[in-house]
């Protein structure tokens, strides 16, 4: 059978990106028997379909075309805003010129977001990012977590920051005079789960309410510290890049049956039933005055994550793509990039 090659960014688990767009949809395939596999050298005469998940320097542009000399399709995987650079960043602009080269190598461009399509100069099929916590994860590190007396524990997470736009753990300032207004009237404390305690000393704890750090750690870990949350906060600084983001975010809280109130990004408006978007004071209030409302939005969300974006999903719009690919024409495949992947 043809076989489709995959190449992720990275191989290790712990790099959101490559976890989400390649390895759980790839083991999902795999064990359905589909014909994947992560892309071996030796076998590239094999390969009918190459996934090139953010790999677009010239050692991987070079691959690509020698790949599509022998009748290989390329596809090319994009999950954050490539061209977005305010400050004119050498590093951002010698890495939009390269991808600019790799988008005329690739037959198909996939992203995770409708918004980040429309920032592309080419066409893109959106293919949902899938929600896949690890087997026994709700057994991580949540027990050896202490609760502050009866207060309403609500947390943040995420990288600390990035260097391409304002993002990350900074976003809490926006909305920390409502929550220092707030733990006036209600008990509660601000947990931070992310990866830089030095960042969290600096920005977060002189706060004026109770806050604690949490290291993230690996992905299993960090899926058994949320659930021991009441309530997840997601502020977002919106700029071109923040709003190119997918849903993953706020679907993995929902998914994990935890609560939240977020900024709205587009990736966001699906969940507005099970959530409160652009609503700060009203929202927190909202969840912090019941338990019931808490669980209530929570449970309801969960199952519409679980039901429509869980990994399963994720890898049937893969394959879905794939068999378009794998059955098609050359001049079939901008059909493909057309008609994208239906939810």
């Amino acid at each position: 059978m043809p076989l489709v090659g995959w190449i992720p960014k990275s191989r290790n688990p712990k790099v959101p990106s490559a976890r989400i767009r390649c390895l759980d949809p790839l083991a999902v395939l795999r064990r359905q028997g589909r014909p994947v596999e992560p892309f071996r050298g030796a076998r590239a005469s094999s390969y009918r379909v190459a996934v090139f998940q953010k790999q677009y320097d010239d050692e991987h542009r070079e691959l690509a075309r020698s790949l599509k000399q022998r009748g290989c399709r390329i596809v090319l995987d994009l999950c954050d805003h490539p061209f977005y650079n305010p400050t004119r960043n050498p590093r951002y602009e010698a890495d939009a010129r390269r991808l600019r080269a790799m988008l005329e190598v690739a037959d198909v461009v996939t992203v995770p977001s409708e918004e980040l399509a429309r920032h592309l100069p080419v066409p893109a099929v959106v293919v949902r990012d899938g929600i896949a916590p690890p087997p026994g994860w709700s057994r991580f590190y949540g027990p050896l977590l202490p609760r502050r007396g009866e207060c309403v524990e609500i947390a943040w997470y995420g990288m600390a920051g990035s260097g391409r736009a304002p993002s990350g753990m900074r976003d809490l300032l926006q909305i920390a005079p409502v929550l220092e207004r707030l733990s006036g009237e209600f008990p509660l404390r601000l947990t931070v789960i992310s990866n830089s305690r030095e960042a969290w000393e600096k920005e977060i704890r002189p706060l004026g309410l109770p806050t604690r750090y949490l290291e993230w750690g690996s992905h299993g870990r960090f899926c058994g510290l949320l659930p021991r949350h009441d309530l997840c906060l997601i502020p977002v600084n919106r700029n071109p890049y923040t709003l190119c983001k997918s849903n993953n975010r706020l679907a993995l809280s929902l998914y994990l049956g935890v609560p939240v109130v977020a900024d709205a990004i587009p990736s966001y408006r699906e969940f507005e039933p099970f959530c409160v978007l652009d609503d700060w004071e009203g929202g927190l209030r909202r969840y912090l005055g019941s338990a019931e409302a808490r669980q209530a939005d929570a449970a309801a969300g969960q199952q519409y994550v679980r039901e429509r974006y869980g990994v399963e999903r994720a890898a049937a719009d893969w394959w879905s793509l794939f068999e378009r690919l794998l059955a098609g024409e050359e001049s079939g495949t901008r059909a493909v990039q057309a008609a994208g992947v239906s939810a």
